[in-house]
């Protein structure tokens, strides 16, 4: 069994907003003006892992042309 002490509702806020990707890889897109409820859905549908700390280059690719693509 794991035990988590959260010690700050910051913690719960940032956890929430980003929905367990590492918060660097999704401010990335965030810094080209894209939504971060945006980018975290396009994680998901792409199946980017909760667990990834860097994207590899097709990643990046397809993530780009969805945000732009609106889709």
């Amino acid at each position: 069994m794991i035990h988590i002490q959260i010690r700050s509702s910051k913690y719960i806020l940032i956890w929430g907003r980003y929905n367990g990707y590492d918060k660097g890889l999704v401010d990335n897109f965030g810094a080209m003006g894209f939504q971060v409820p945006d980018i975290v859905r396009i994680f998901a549908e792409v199946g980017i892992s909760q667990r990834s700390h860097q994207l590899d280059e097709g990643q990046v690719d397809d993530i780009c042309a969805r945000l732009l693509a609106g889709v």
